[in-house]
């Protein structure tokens, strides 16, 4: 089908060309600029209560998120550049904040790392020392032998440092849990 720009058809062209001629004179005068001088901040509520605010959009997990658009146009330079800065450093400061927290975490982790670790190495030697060491059986008058105090002594010592090991776990869990962010 081909499109003649008779007198009485010629509607849908210039339409169609003033349209493209309008496109180009809006994108050639600044309309991105003055969108792009338009500076969305968000407004949020974590998990745990604390309001933050930043330019960049929040985490899924966000709730009452307030989406403001505030027109920069009418600020004067200097006005624009001190909240561009301003907003700038909230920013830098919740990544300061959240490295922070993953230091935190990271920290934290490790330490629950070592307890599992050791809980681990402790109920290894509870398990390997069950058996009675040399020294530990005396003989009796009748041909058989019993445990001597010494190895219900290990015992018990070995005992307690799987308690140990467990109780410096729950500690590590524990202080895990109140990193707070």
């Amino acid at each position: 089908m081909r499109m003649t720009a008779s007198r009485g058809d010629r509607g849908p062209v210039v339409r169609a060309a003033r349209l493209l001629f309008w496109l180009a004179l809006l994108a050639w005068t600044g309309v991105p600029a003055m969108a792009a001088s338009v500076t969305k901040l968000y407004e949020w509520r974590d998990a745990k209560g604390v309001v933050s605010y930043s330019q960049q959009a929040p985490p899924s997990s966000a709730r009452d998120v307030v989406r403001r658009e505030i027109d920069t146009r009418s600020f004067t330079p200097a006005q624009q550049a001190a909240a561009k800065s301003y907003l700038g450093g909230l920013d830098a400061a919740e990544l300061t904040d959240a490295k922070r927290f993953r230091r935190q975490v990271a920290d934290a982790d490790k330490s629950v790392d070592r307890a599992l670790q050791a809980l681990a190495g402790e109920e290894r030697a509870f398990r390997q020392g069950r058996a009675p060491l040399a020294g530990e059986r005396v003989g009796n008058a009748g041909g058989g032998t019993r445990l001597r105090p010494s190895y219900f002594d290990r015992q018990q010592r070995l005992e307690l440092a799987v308690e140990r090991a467990r109780a410096k776990l729950a500690d590590a869990y524990r202080a895990r849990s109140y990193v707070k962010p």
